[in-house]
């Protein structure tokens, strides 16, 4: 994420996808479901939008920052509320920078 802070630029992009994508695939296994489930939604971001110009990096900042968390408080249950509401509200922002993205192209 900090190499990506730096410079937004594909090769970074890419990382920070592959990295997003080995969490949403690992996370379950290391018994962190909210943190599979926020690495799925930035990945989501990546693969819809594609291009890094329109990715908002206040959202994908947002994901790294809800990850860190999680894992930090060691937030295992997935009905822990707060998070659980953080990770809905992730969601949603991806929802909307799709949608807003779809409806300019």
């Amino acid at each position: 994420r900090d190499a990506y802070a730096a410079a937004k630029a594909k090769d970074t992009g890419d990382d920070l996808l592959r990295a997003s994508h080995d969490l949403k695939g690992q996370a379950t296994t290391f018994e962190y479901p909210l943190i599979a489930r926020v690495a799925s939604s930035l990945c989501k971001l990546f693969d819809e939008l594609k291009s890094h110009d329109a990715i908002p990096h206040a959202i994908v900042d947002a994901h790294v920052d809800a990850i860190r968390v999680i894992f930090r408080e060691k937030i295992k249950d997935i009905s822990n509320r707060t998070a659980l509401a953080l990770v809905e509200e992730l969601e949603a922002r991806v929802r909307e920078a799709v949608e807003r993205a779809s409806s300019k192209g």
